[in-house]
């Protein structure tokens, strides 16, 4: 094989470079001919996405507050609205091998008690560890389900789709993960986890081994019945299967997202999201395709045609991880509806979305290439989170001054709000990579659970009919009213 060294002439070699676990970097670290080979870069980018669908409001003040780990403890500052005042001091973890991927990058935030607050879970070598929150602290530990390295969890298909989302809809987050058999969710009980539901389709055998499929996994309510349901692309495209509580069942099609159209490509799959984009309490699917930013609206039954954003075209560099790995979205307007940021070469840019496309540009900070926001411990900790509780989602990063954040008016991001000082030390992935600032979005009522049965309009013209729960309703009422008016009058 090659020789690498740090010096030397003809025929001569000093400094050996020895092989060494292989890193996405460009080189061949572990001197097998192959530069970031064994899918190290597209693990690195799932380790690093930062727990998107997380809520850190620790305190329940309807305020996203911003919370780390740091030297060996989980650490949490409350927002004020005008910064970040009282530290939360959270539970305590293993040091030791913290450093590991399948370690940190678990950390997850969501309440799963009920009572409004967030609380913490995090795997550690034996299993999953869940700490809830009573506003102060972090008292009660939770046992998790017994995610272990013995079990193989410290696999990137397995530790890298620990999810908390709520299957059941009782307002508990509950805990999931994928194992080579499929994906096993747990019910949190507020006081632990149970046995629940499953997805047999999402087993290693059915091609979900593949970093380009497991990792598309994504969790959010399609039907707006108040439970969580999952959707994940294999080479054909996007399924998804909807959660009854007690199982997940009904596998909808999604977009035909497939590999042979490109998406085998780190930079298209792993922009997909599922979020309610239009405020109809139905999760829909974006992700930036080769001909640009879309999001297909969710009928509770399958996807409609997408609604369009901005190009994102790699010519204007959205190819770049320090680009399109920045892609989020939050109401940062406060019109109830989901707006999409990123940062461009120049800085953060935002698309509101009107209603039927993401057409309206808001300028964010001038967080540029020119300014260094190429540095990963920097623009991986770009986040979107209502910190002041205005309805709108303001924007924060850390760089190396601290985190900051960037207050929305809704037509900009005029106010610069002061953060923890996580500054020297902070460029560690084990540090920056685990910083969540999360929450505050809008929420809409949840809306009336669709019937899967109901025939769904005719997408070549015309209509279909199906009678529905209001109209029956309607008519009931005034058969009622006209036997009121026909009854004789008492002698």
């Amino acid at each position: 094989g090659t020789q690498y060294c740090r010096g030397g002439g003809f025929g001569s070699c000093e400094g050996e470079v020895p092989p060494r676990p292989e890193r996405c970097n460009a080189l061949d670290d572990d001197c097998d001919g192959t530069p970031d080979d064994d899918d190290v870069c597209e693990v690195e980018e799932l380790a690093l996405q930062g727990g998107l669908d997380d809520d850190t409001d620790v305190d329940g003040d309807g305020m996203a507050d911003a919370c780390a780990c740091s030297d060996g403890r989980i650490e949490c500052h409350l927002a004020s609205g005008h910064g970040f005042e009282r530290t939360l001091a959270g539970p305590d973890y293993e040091v030791a091998g913290f450093d590991d991927f399948s370690r940190f990058s678990t950390l997850r935030f969501g309440d799963l008690d009920g009572d409004g607050r967030a609380d913490v879970c995090l795997r550690e070598r034996d299993g999953v560890y869940c700490w809830t929150s009573d506003g102060a602290g972090f008292p009660r530990q939770l046992l998790g389900p017994e995610l272990s390295d013995d079990a193989g969890f410290d696999r990137a298909p397995y530790f890298t789709s620990v999810r908390l989302a709520d299957v059941d809809g009782d307002g508990r987050r509950d805990l999931c993960a994928r194992q080579a058999d499929g994906l096993h969710c747990w019910i949190s009980t507020g006081r632990g986890f149970e046995e629940g539901p499953r997805i047999p389709d999402l087993a290693d055998a059915r091609g979900f081994s593949a970093v380009e499929h497991y990792g598309t996994l994504r969790m959010g309510d399609l039907d707006g019945d108040g439970r969580d349901d999952v959707c994940a692309r294999d080479a054909e495209g996007v399924l998804c299967w909807r959660s009854t509580g007690r199982a997940f069942t009904r596998v909808i099609l999604g977009p035909r997202w497939s590999d042979a159209d490109g998406f085998d490509r780190l930079e298209l799959w792993s922009t997909m999201r599922l979020a309610d984009v239009d405020g109809d309490g139905r999760a829909d699917l974006c992700a930036r395709t080769p001909s640009g930013f879309e999001c297909h609206p969710s009928n509770g039954r399958g996807f409609d045609a997408p609604w369009l954003g901005p190009r994102l075209a790699a010519a204007d560099g959205w190819d770049d991880k320090s680009h399109y790995a920045t892609l989020r979205m939050a109401d940062v307007d406060g019109d109830e509806a989901l707006d999409l940021c990123g940062r461009g070469r120049g800085g953060i840019t935002c698309w509101s979305f009107s209603g039927r496309a993401f057409d309206r540009v808001i300028e964010g900070p001038s967080l540029s290439d020119a300014a260094g926001w190429t540095e990963p411990s920097w623009f991986r900790t770009i986040r979107l989170a209502d910190v002041d509780a205005d309805g709108r989602a303001d924007l924060c990063a850390r760089n190396d001054e601290g985190l900051r954040c960037w207050r929305s008016e809704g037509s900009g991001f005029p106010v610069v709000l002061f953060g923890p000082a996580w500054r020297e030390g902070w460029d560690a992935p084990e540090r920056f990579a685990t910083i969540r600032v999360a929450g505050g979005f809008a929420r809409s009522e949840t809306p009336d659970p669709v019937d899967p049965d109901m025939p769904l309009p005719d997408p070549e013209g015309g209509c279909r009919c199906a009678t529905s729960d209001a109209p029956r309703s309607f008519a009931l009422s005034l058969l009622f009213l006209f036997a009121l008016t026909r009854r004789r009058p008492l002698p």
